[in-house]
C-alpha cells in the first residue's frame, strides 16, 4: 500500500509495527523517512514555493513598469523627467528651443570626449610605433661587423634620431644635431643619413673602444705605448665585457683614456 508522507498520531497507531518504524515523530505528526536516490529527495518545499511565487509576482510587476517606458531606458526616462520638470513653466517655443539646445550640448560634449579619447589613443600608438621603428632601424645599422656592443652605443645615438611620417604614410628616420635641429652631412645642407650618423659615432675617439677595428686604446694601452703595469701609479681597472655592460665603469671617457680595459669573460 502507498504510505503518506505525514500522518497524525491516530494514523500512526493504526499502522503495523513494521510500518511504524518507517516514520519519525516531528511535533504532533509523524514524517516518513526516505533515503535520497541521486537527485530525488523528500523535502519540504513549501517555503521555496512561496519565495518563487513572490519572485514571479515581483518580476511581472517590474516587467509592466518597464514596458510602460516603451523603448526608453530607465536612465533616459529619469533624464527626460528632469527636462520636463525644467520646461514646465515655459511656452511651447521656449520648450522646443531649450530642449534642442540641451540635446545639442549633450551631443557636443559626448563628441568632444570621444574625439579626445581617440586622439590620445592615436598619439600613444604613433609614439610607440616611432620608438619601435627607431630602435629597429638603429639596431639594423649597428651590424655585428661594426660592433659587439650595440646596447652600449644605442643610448647615446637614439636621442639623435627622430621618425617623421611622409605624406604617403611612410616613416623615415631624420637625424638631429646636438641642438635638436635636422643635421646636415655637408656644407650644402644635405640631410644626414642614419649610416652617416653611425659613422660619426664610429670615428669619435670617445666611443672608439666599442667599435671593431677602430684602433682604440681602450685595452689599457697608451697611444704609442704599452699597457700600464702599475709603474706609472695610474689605476687601471680590468673589466669583462659583461661587467662593462652592467655599468661597472664611470664613463666611456675612462675606456677611451685607458683607465678601463677589457678582458674576456
Amino acid at each position: 500500500m502507498a504510505l503518506k508522507v505525514l500522518i497524525n498520531k491516530i494514523e500512526h497507531e493504526a499502522l503495523s509495527e513494521d510500518f511504524q518504524k518507517e516514520y519519525k515523530v516531528e511535533g504532533d505528526q509523524w514524517k516518513l523517512e526516505v533515503i535520497p536516490v541521486g537527485k530525488l529527495d523528500l523535502q519540504d518545499v513549501t517555503g521555496l514555493n512561496n519565495s518563487l511565487q513572490n519572485v514571479r509576482r515581483e518580476r511581472l510587476d517590474f516587467k509592466k513598469k518597464v514596458e510602460s517606458y516603451g523603448e526608453i531606458t530607465p536612465e533616459q526616462a529619469v533624464s527626460h523627467k528632469k527636462i520636463a520638470d525644467e520646461l514646465g513653466g515655459m511656452s511651447l517655443d521656449e520648450k522646443t528651443k531649450t530642449a534642442v539646445s540641451q540635446r545639442e550640448q549633450v551631443l557636443v560634449a559626448a563628441h568632444k570626449t570621444e574625439m579626445s579619447n581617440l586622439t590620445e589613443r592615436v598619439t600613444a600608438s604613433e609614439s610607440q610605433l616611432q620608438i619601435s621603428l627607431v630602435d629597429s632601424r638603429l639596431r639594423s645599422a649597428l651590424t655585428p661587423e661594426l660592433t659587439d656592443s650595440p646596447d652600449l652605443l644605442m643610448p647615446h645615438i637614439l636621442p639623435r634620431i627622430r621618425m617623421d611620417r611622409t605624406e604617403a604614410g611612410q616613416y623615415v628616420p631624420v637625424i638631429l644635431d646636438a641642438a635638436g635641429e635636422i643635421a646636415a652631412s655637408d656644407g650644402q645642407g644635405t640631410p644626414m643619413t642614419l649610416e652617416g650618423l653611425v659613422e660619426e659615432f664610429r670615428v669619435n675617439d670617445k666611443f672608439a673602444p666599442l667599435w671593431k677595428g677602430s684602433g682604440s686604446v681602450g685595452t689599457g694601452q697608451e697611444k704609442g705605448g704599452t699597457p700600464d703595469a702599475g709603474g706609472t701609479g695610474d689605476k687601471v681597472v680590468n673589466l669583462t665585457r659583461t661587467q662593462m655592460e652592467e655599468g661597472k665603469f664611470k664613463s666611456l671617457e675612462d675606456v677611451a683614456e685607458g683607465d678601463v680595459r677589457f678582458k674576456e669573460d
